[in-house]
């Protein structure tokens, strides 16, 4: 714009400005005034050209880099979208990654827990259930079974002259055995009766809605299937066993969830048995439910012992 301006200050331009003014006045210019208006204005046309190519040079240039900028700073923002995204995918694998490991540490502490739970409760050796968890399990059947469930009978047996086994054929040989009678115990016993490895060689079954005679032909099963069984040792040999069994009952009372007395009254029996000369099955007395035993109490036929 400087160099337009400049141009028509020039003195040839400023005189064919005044020959224009003159012209538009009205007055008629001779010929030499018409050549060098002439002159002057196909010069102005030609520098004027001049000026607006090197204009339009400078658009397209400042044009181009206005683009060049442009595209430069869409690539980085398009990079930096990218980027972005590729950071979003990661923090959400990361924490896909993050919770199947909550999952799986989650799975993991509840089968250690249960585990636990299964190992306080169960004998290792046998698999049964210990006392500790059979007292529960106990206790919930008894529950479950106050309304439903008429008798409550305990089966208590153990191995007959099993010290000498241990003293022949040694411990694992010993160990090998109780695993066996356990296994043949839980295959002969019904399905919802609880079975308890009670100590040493010995074993409780609580079986819910079983009369003691129920019970006598339960135990009577298990015994002959104990007796039958023969059982290999690691040396090769096979031993057989016999077991004594002592069965007791009483009516289900719901305000009495207490199975001790039934089984200090089974270890009575088995005792019995164990006199008796052993594998076999001895029925204890029966306890009356708590209208009988008053009934006998007010007749004077009710026996205290019981």
């Amino acid at each position: 714009m400087r160099d337009i301006v400049a141009y028509l200050g020039r003195s040839s331009q400023v005189k064919a400005n005044a020959i224009t003014d003159s012209i538009l006045a009205g007055s008629r210019p001779t010929r030499e005034v018409r050549d060098i208006w002439t002159a002057a204005q196909n010069e102005r046309m030609a520098f004027l050209q001049q000026k607006i190519v090197e204009a339009a040079n400078d658009i397209h240039e400042t044009g181009e880099g206005l683009s060049t900028r442009a595209h430069i700073h869409l690539t980085l923002i398009l990079s930096l979208c990218a980027g972005l995204l590729i950071l979003a995918t990661l923090v959400m694998l990361l924490a896909a990654r993050g919770l199947r490991l909550i999952d799986r540490l989650t799975r993991d502490r509840e089968t250690l827990v249960g585990e636990l739970r299964n190992a306080a409760q169960t004998d290792l050796l046998t698999g049964l259930y210990n006392r500790r968890g059979f007292e529960v399990a106990a206790s919930a059947l008894l529950t479950q079974a106050e309304h439903g469930s008429r008798w409550i009978s305990v089966v208590l047996f153990d191995l007959d002259h099993f010290k000498k086994i241990n003293d022949v054929h040694g411990h694992d040989a010993g160990d090998a055995v109780l695993r066996h009678v356990a296994s043949v115990a839980r295959e002969n016993f019904r399905s919802f009766d609880l079975l308890v490895r009670h100590g040493g060689e010995e074993f409780l079954a609580l079986l819910p809605d079983s009369t003691p005679d129920d019970a006598a032909r339960v135990a009577e099963r298990v015994r002959l299937a104990i007796e039958a069984a023969e059982i290999p040792l690691a040396s090769g040999d096979r031993l057989k066993v016999t077991a004594s069994f002592g069965c007791v009952g009483r009516a289900n009372e719901a305000f009495n969830r207490n199975f001790e007395d039934l089984v200090k009254r089974a270890d009575l029996a088995l005792y019995a048995a164990k006199a008796s000369g052993r594998n076999c099955v001895v029925s204890g007395p029966i306890m009356p439910a708590p209208d009988e035993r008053r009934k006998a109490a007010s007749a004077g036929g009710f026996d205290s012992r019981i």
